[in-house]
């Protein structure tokens, strides 16, 4: 990666954890619970990202205005950049 280039990350500002099932306990629905509360989170306009971990399931979150303003951001400084080149 050059100088110039730059991938940005996003930035999460909230995590839910969500205990896995036990595989003991009976399977008495099919919804994954963790996978409707993060259609309802996407629903909402946040990014999501789930993590599977050992123990838990972790649902990452940003909201979008954020994710936009930081993309804001960057364009103008990349605008700018570019003017500077002519």
């Amino acid at each position: 990666m050059s100088g110039n280039e730059r991938e940005e990350e996003i930035v999460f500002e909230i995590c839910v954890v969500v205990p896995k099932k036990s595989e003991k306990q009976g399977d008495e629905s099919s919804l994954d619970c963790v996978e409707v509360l993060a259609d309802e989170f996407k629903k909402g306009g946040l990014i999501v990202e789930r993590v599977i971990g050992l123990q838990n399931e972790f649902i990452k979150v940003c909201p979008i205005l954020f994710f936009l303003s930081s993309l804001l951001i960057w364009i103008y400084v990349v605008y700018w950049e570019l003017i500077a080149l002519f």
